[in-house]
């Protein structure tokens, strides 16, 4: 009875383990995606000021840390959109992960590291 229940304690601590590690990959997964939408907005339709409010709510919305130094916007034409932000991932206080993403996108094409 004792070794079916450590099992099943490894079992939900490898479960709970590879979802806090997936999360962030998948937030970013969701994120990049609408920022290269939002990046084949014209510069005619929206302004940078907006377009800037645009993704910081979304990064809100997929609780992604975003600060305003972590954003680059440049309008011409079309836009083009640097992100980066960094994101720790910590499994009860015993392993800590650091994260670093990057979303380069443009009204030309899509990029990103």
């Amino acid at each position: 009875m004792i070794k079916k229940l450590f099992y099943l304690l490894v079992f939900g601590a490898a479960v709970y383990s590879g979802i806090k590690l997936a999360i962030p990959h998948y937030h970013y997964q969701i994120f990049k995606s609408d920022v290269e939408e939002l990046a084949q907005l014209s510069a005619a339709d929206v302004r940078p000021d907006e377009m800037r409010e645009r993704i910081i709510n979304l990064a809100d919305q997929y609780k992604i840390p975003l600060k305003m130094r972590d954003l680059i916007i440049q309008a011409d034409g079309g836009y083009y959109i640097l992100v980066t932000w960094e994101e720790t991932v910590n499994i009860f206080d015993v392993y800590k992960r650091t994260f670093v993403f990057y979303i380069d996108a443009g009204a030309d094409g899509k990029r990103d590291r």
